[in-house]
């Protein structure tokens, strides 16, 4: 019978050990050293306390720019389904993302590319536009997801054979689709600049019965 209490950044608040148990195993999935007070990540040591680890990030820049830095915020950025996904902005952009997202995941071809950023050594993050970002795309540098959701997206689809194309509303998920395929490292190049909408876009489109995009 035992049970414990932590905050966000791992350090024990309450304990319940009537038995006296020795419970080494800290969250997530660290190794309490007694002796120093520090937790034990096989590649190196994290500080609960100071809310970080005090050696540098073995794999160097791959990890970002702060090499002692514990991924992330877990008071802002947690994830509770355990996933490498996360949403940030109001309520309301967050609802509107995370259905966006959920409509992709619903999908063969849309689950395939959201359970390979879930399984991914990254954490990809959806949010809002910002300032200097003014339009939606993805940054690599970030791993991080910039949609417009205020935005009447639009493309120009398929209409039939001998037909022009047409501008018609484009979907949420069929953006974020999209922009998956850049994370996946697909470019807007190609012939006609449509390697990333062939690869990624349209089959999504093809799953939800959508007109395929002819332009980019």
């Amino acid at each position: 019978e035992w049970c414990a209490e932590y905050d966000e950044w791992g350090n024990l608040l309450n304990e319940e050990n009537p038995h006296q148990l020795q419970q080494l195993i800290r969250l997530p999935g660290q190794q309490y050293d007694e002796e120093s007070g520090l937790y034990y990540n096989r590649h190196r040591y994290y500080d609960p306390l100071q809310g970080r680890y005090i050696t540098q990030d073995p794999i160097g820049l791959k990890g970002g720019w702060n090499f002692y830095q514990y991924p992330l915020n877990p008071v802002s950025g947690f994830d509770p389904l355990g996933l490498k996904v996360s949403f940030q902005g109001d309520e309301s952009t967050q609802k509107t993302l995370k259905e966006a997202y959920k409509a992709v995941a619903e999908t063969k071809f849309g689950h395939k590319i959201t359970e390979e950023l879930e399984s991914s050594e990254h954490e990809y993050i959806f949010r809002g536009l910002r300032k200097g970002i003014n339009q939606t795309c993805y940054d690599d540098t970030e791993y991080s997801f910039y949609i417009d959701i205020d935005n009447d997206h639009s493309s120009c689809v398929y209409q039939g054979k001998n037909k022009a194309c047409a501008m018609k509303p484009t979907l949420l998920s069929v953006v974020l689709a999209h922009e998956m395929g850049h994370a996946k490292g697909m470019k807007d190049d190609g012939t006609d600049s449509m390697a990333n909408v062939d690869k990624y876009e349209n089959p999504f489109r093809k799953e939800l019965g959508l007109p395929a995009r002819m332009k980019y």
